[in-house]
């Protein structure tokens, strides 16, 4: 994958106005089960849904610029994009294809959008801001944005990840979405805090919290359900942030006998603590309750902690 080739791609399908939201892995398989619908968008078919099409389909320069970033795969039925192109709040963002199930891959989906709408709520004002485990790089990114718009600048984002896949995407999606003209943008390969020599006032978090079978990077939470990896973000947080900075943390939460297990490995911790917690969606990745790491769990919620040091 050749970055400045995709932001050039990126740019192509944003002139021709293209548009999509990303859904869940179930709706999507479902959904390409169907046969293509008669006038179907072409642009939205190859780096939305990541269908095959005829190559006639596509305009000579978004099909020149596909080929010169090296994402275009080709057979006797036509052609397929090897990544993905979402849009949030009137930017686009490139991640990996349908489906991500390899090691290395960038998921963007719906617990992408709760984040940012979460973040733009809860985030007011920063200076700098450390966007961890940043994938895409569209949390850090999307309120940067934000902020900027609102005359509120910051004056640096970290993009952190202990994914070199990660922070190929996050610097094209930095180059077509910006962080604002004031806002000096730095990305950083960093297992957690491990390797951040800076310091930030304000960390953000969209961790994987899914207790994966398989173990993928991307997706897997580790222990108590998936929660582990929030617990000890929230933890190091603590010990990371000066006096007076704030942390925005969305994951999920299995829920077991009405008992939320994140809140429950972090509930001590937060006391004396100025903070909110919100349950944002009560049910989320139903799918995942047929797998035995989930034999105990009755649902799966979407939480967001917030709090100031």
């Amino acid at each position: 994958m050749d970055i400045d080739h995709v932001v050039e791609l990126g740019r192509a399908l944003q002139e021709q106005g293209y548009g999509f939201t990303t859904v869940t892995p179930e709706t999507h398989r479902r959904v390409i089960e169907r046969p293509r619908a008669p006038g179907a968008d072409p642009l939205r078919d190859l780096f939305g849904w990541n269908r095959v099409i005829d190559a006639n389909e596509l305009s000579p320069v978004v099909l020149r610029a596909a080929e010169k970033a090296g994402v275009i795969a080709r057979d006797t039925a036509g052609i397929k994009s090897l990544i993905r192109f979402s849009t949030l709040d009137g930017a686009i963002f490139a991640h990996s294809a349908f489906p991500t199930e390899q090691e290395d891959s960038v998921f963007f989906g719906p617990d992408s959008y709760r984040f940012v709408n979460f973040i733009k709520r809860k985030i007011t004002g920063a200076e700098k801001i450390l966007d961890l485990g940043c994938g895409s790089g569209v949390g850090g990114l999307s309120l940067a944005r934000h902020l900027h718009q609102r005359g509120k600048d910051i004056h640096a984002l970290i993009l952190a990840d202990v994914s070199a896949r990660a922070l190929e995407f996050s610097r094209a999606n930095c180059a077509l979405a910006g962080a604002g003209p004031a806002c000096r943008t730095e990305h950083l390969c960093s297992d957690l805090f491990n390797d951040i020599a800076v310091q930030a006032d304000t960390v953000i978090a969209n961790p994987p919290f899914i207790a994966d079978t398989h173990r993928r990077r991307y997706r897997d939470g580790g222990d108590q359900h998936g929660s582990q990896l929030s617990v000890r973000i929230f933890q190091k947080a603590l010990e990371y942030l000066p006096t007076g900075g704030q942390l925005a943390l969305y994951t999920g939460t299995a829920v077991v006998n009405g008992r939320d297990v994140f809140y429950d490995g972090i509930e001590s911790s937060l006391r004396g603590l100025e903070h909110s917690y919100e349950e944002l969606d009560p049910d989320i990745f139903g799918e995942e309750l047929s797998g035995e790491n989930y034999a105990a769990v009755e649902r799966i919620a979407a939480v967001g902690l917030y709090l100031r040091k």
